[in-house]
């Protein structure tokens, strides 16, 4: 089939999917609003008429009717790889090193129970716990949806349990505090001592507080009821107030921000506290991330949207792959420049040797991933490790458990990893 017969086909399919007459070629398919599911059911069709395997993210690839068409109907060649500019940095110098770590999770109420709940393989995700939003059972809307949609997922014990005297908050400002703002003061304690940093000497120092946190549970309680409008509850339920919150109890003097990019803030927090110990802005970090569920109401809405798994369970890069499960965590890790932690005596755990951040742009959709821009990433983020990725054995991938979601990072980590490698070898 040619270029031009299969826009032809391309455009009919679109407007039969989406109902929409005098489907524009040039148009992004977002346009129409062409549902990710039909995305891959388009695949599929594509795969029928063709006679051959065609990716399940092609509308992801290229996200108009022509743009599609084009890619089909062109003839591979082996280009050459684009590239950004190499990282300024001679590699080793910029290094930074892990010296101490502290979590909570889950079944889990530090590293230890942690680590161990993995060797054994046991899960920590399950049925919603009582009492856990038994205080929204009142409203009869918001019951019926817990009684309909899947509330499974993974919930810490002890929540609302905090020591505030030994942080100096009184009893009314703590009972107006986010929970995350809570628990993230007390695991930065436990990351510090586990670095065997004592606060007390890292008081008035450039010590870098940056914590990932894209759920603001909280914050929506109390703007939702303004009997809730109590002096204390501007700052507690503020989320850049905690990484602030730390910073002012400890007197770190570093950067001290929030940062919220969905489902990697707490990886973002920590590339950005690279950047700040490499810059020379901090000379400690702390970095990590924080979510508390605290309200059904982002459950229920992503439930309702499909993405919330049925079994409870991520089947990451798998047939069986149905959907994310959300839940509640808590950690830091304790940076320092390598250099520095070893002049120090400091214990290393592991090495940071190089991180990159981009977006999505316009791709096809706001929350759609874009192939091109995670094999840019990768790459970049090579370049500035200083490393070759046919070093790499292991890889931890985001792995979302979706039909989607999981093809378009597979496919962009091959691009990288892959290229150059023996059939066969790691």
């Amino acid at each position: 089939m040619n270029e031009h017969d299969l826009i032809q086909w391309l455009t009919s399919w679109v407007e039969r999917a989406t109902g929409v007459d005098n489907v524009d070629p040039t148009t992004p398919l977002e346009t129409y609003g062409l549902a990710s599911r039909d995305a891959v059911i388009l695949s599929g069709e594509l795969e029928t008429l063709l006679g051959r395997r065609v990716d399940p993210t092609i509308a992801y690839q290229y996200p108009t009717v022509a743009a599609i068409a084009a890619a089909l109907t062109a003839v591979k060649a082996e280009g050459p790889v684009r590239r950004r500019r190499q990282a300024t940095a001679t590699p080793g110098t910029h290094d930074i090193a892990i010296i101490g770590s502290a979590g909570r999770f889950p079944g889990a109420k530090n590293n230890a129970e942690f680590w161990q709940m993995l060797i054994e393989g046991r899960s920590a995700t399950g049925p919603l716990p009582a009492p856990r939003w038994n205080e929204y059972l009142g409203d009869p809307v918001v019951r019926t949806k817990m009684s309909e949609e899947n509330t499974d997922g993974g919930y810490m014990d002890g929540i609302a349990s905090f020591d505030h005297e030994f942080f100096g908050v009184s009893p009314l400002e703590a009972q107006n505090m986010d929970p995350q703002q809570r628990i993230m003061l007390e695991v930065a304690w436990e990351a510090l001592e586990d670095a065997g940093l004592a606060p007390s000497k890292l008081r008035g120092e450039p010590v870098g507080v940056f914590v990932g946190s894209s759920n603001n549970d909280y914050g929506m309680l109390i703007v939702a009821d303004p009997a809730e409008a109590h002096p204390y509850a501007l700052t507690g339920a503020s989320s850049a107030v905690i990484p602030n919150r730390i910073s002012y109890a400890y007197d770190f003097r570093g950067p001290s921000m929030n940062v919220d990019t969905a489902c990697s803030s707490s990886l973002v927090s920590v590339h950005h506290a690279v950047r700040a110990l490499r810059d020379g802005e901090a000379d400690v970090a702390l970095a990590g991330g924080v979510n508390i569920l605290a309200n059904p109401f982002a459950s229920l809405a992503f439930s309702e949207l499909g993405v919330i798994s049925p079994t409870g369970r991520i089947h990451a890069f798998s047939d069986d792959a149905d959907g994310i499960v959300r839940a509640d965590a808590a950690g830091f890790i304790v940076l320092k420049r390598v250099d520095d932690a070893i002049a120090d005596g400091d214990n290393i755990i592991a090495v940071i040797k190089g991180s990159a951040t981009n977006s999505d742009g316009h791709s096809n959709g706001l929350t759609a991933p874009n192939p091109d821009a995670q094999v840019d990433v990768l790459r970049r983020a090579y370049d500035d490790a200083g490393v070759d990725p046919l070093q790499v054995d292991v890889v931890e991938a985001h792995g979302t458990g979706t039909i989607l979601g999981d093809p378009i990072e597979a496919t962009a980590l091959g691009e990288v990893l892959g290229r150059g490698r023996d059939a066969g070898s790691p």
